[in-house]
């Protein structure tokens, strides 16, 4: 029924501008069947629509995950882990091009004098994070640190 949904308002002619919300739903909800049903392919051209027509970054973030989900199921674990990165571009996180101890022992003195300044109150009462963005970096992170130890 999605995909006839898509047809029919290609048919009659119905642009993505004139029905915005219908297309990304369709688009977004097919997509996440055809990874289901193992038609990785389609989920790509799928995704890669919604990627050129989305005007939000959480329909984007959306189809960035459903790439990398692909690579993933296709075994393709250097392409998923390139993936995240550019996902990660996208949501503003930047990498060093070369990463060395000095940059690693930096951050983490970081965060421990960040830390070494909170109780474990203070600590558990920190505000929970909302910020959709950030959210999506931090599954996008997390993604990228498994699939680089397997």
């Amino acid at each position: 029924h999605l995909r006839e949904g898509i047809e029919l308002l290609t048919r009659k002619g119905i642009s993505w501008e004139q029905n915005y919300d219908l297309r990304l739903t369709i688009h977004e909800n097919l997509a996440e069947v055809e990874m289901v049903l193992g038609n990785f392919s389609a989920c790509k051209i799928l995704s890669n629509k919604i990627l050129l027509h989305g005007k939000s970054q959480e329909s984007k973030t959306q189809a960035l995950w459903n790439q990398v989900s692909v690579r993933v199921a296709e075994n393709q674990m250097s392409d998923s882990i390139r993936a995240g990165k550019e996902a990660l571009t996208e949501l503003g996180v930047t990498f060093p091009v070369k990463v060395n101890t000095f940059h690693i022992v930096r951050k983490l003195f970081r965060v421990k004098s960040l830390l070494r300044t909170m109780s474990d109150d203070d600590v558990l009462t920190l505000p929970v994070l909302t910020d959709t963005s950030k959210i999506a970096a931090h599954r996008f992170l997390v993604h990228i640190a498994v699939m680089s130890m397997m």
